[in-house]
C-alpha cells in the first residue's frame, strides 16, 4: 500500500511540475517573431494550394474560403486571388448558395430561417449577423448569441464557442447591425475571455489558432503575447 501511495504522490508531483512548466512556457516573455517567418509561412501555404488546386477547389468549408479571401485581399497574392475567383464562380453559380453575404459586405439578401435551421447554432447566428435580417432578429437563438455569458465556464477548454461567437459579433459590428455601443462592449468582453483561455490553455490546436486570429482581427492585437504567435 505504501508503494502505491508513494507512486501516486510522485506521479501527482510530476503532473503538477509539468503543468506548471507548460503554463510558464505558454506565457513567458519573448521578443516578437521575425516578420520573415510570416512571409515564408504564407509562401508555403500558397504553394501548397497551387500544387493541390484541384483538391482545394472542391472544399465546401465556406469560412475557410472567407479566410482565403481575407488573405488574398491583404496580400494581393495573384495565386490566392485566382483560386478564390474560381471558387466564387462555382459557389455563386449555385442558386441555393446562402453565403453570398459572407463574401459581399454590401449584400443584405434575406435568407429564410427554413433554409438555415439545419446549420449549427453559431452559423445561424452568422447569417443573421451578416444580413441583419429583422425576421431572424427575434429568434431566441439569435438573442442568446448576443449575450456575454452564452458559452459559460463549461466551454472554457472544450470548444471554440467563444471564438465562434466573437466572429459573429464582429460580423454584426462590421455590417453595422445592432447598437454599436452594446456590440463594442460585448466584443471587449469576449476578447477578455479569449485572452484568459490563451493564458491557461496551452494546447496548440485549431482552437488555439482561432483565438489568436479572432483577437487580432477584432482589434486586440496588443493583448496577444509574442510567445503565443511563436507557438502557432
Amino acid at each position: 500500500m505504501r508503494i502505491v501511495i508513494r507512486f501516486l504522490a510522485i506521479f501527482t508531483a510530476f503532473i503538477l511540475v509539468l503543468t506548471g512548466y507548460m503554463l510558464w512556457n505558454n506565457n513567458r516573455t519573448t521578443g516578437n517573431p521575425d516578420p520573415r517567418l510570416f512571409e515564408s509561412s504564407l509562401e508555403r501555404a500558397v504553394n501548397w494550394m497551387l500544387v493541390n488546386r484541384d483538391q482545394v477547389i472542391q472544399e465546401q468549408n465556406h469560412f475557410l474560403w472567407w479566410m482565403i479571401k481575407q488573405s488574398a485581399d491583404l496580400s494581393q497574392d495573384r495565386i490566392l486571388i485566382d483560386i478564390f475567383s474560381e471558387y466564387r464562380q462555382k459557389a455563386f453559380g449555385n442558386p441555393a448558395f446562402i453565403w453570398r453575404s459572407l463574401f459581399e459586405p454590401d449584400n443584405r439578401e434575406s435568407v429564410p430561417w427554413s433554409n438555415i435551421v439545419h446549420l449549427p447554432d453559431y452559423q445561424q447566428f452568422y447569417i443573421y449577423a451578416l444580413t441583419c435580417d429583422k425576421q431572424l432578429a427575434g429568434l431566441d437563438l439569435i438573442q442568446r448569441h448576443q449575450q456575454a455569458n452564452l458559452c459559460g465556464p463549461f466551454h472554457l477548454f472544450r470548444t471554440s464557442c467563444v471564438t465562434h461567437q466573437l466572429i459573429g459579433v464582429r460580423f454584426m459590428q462590421t455590417r453595422e447591425c445592432g447598437d454599436p455601443v452594446v456590440i463594442a462592449s460585448l466584443t471587449n468582453a469576449l476578447q477578455q475571455k479569449i485572452v484568459t483561455q490563451l493564458k491557461w490553455d496551452f494546447r496548440v490546436t485549431d482552437v488555439y489558432v482561432q483565438r489568436l486570429l479572432t483577437l487580432v482581427e477584432s482589434g486586440a492585437r496588443k493583448q496577444v503575447k509574442p510567445i503565443w504567435i511563436k507557438h502557432f
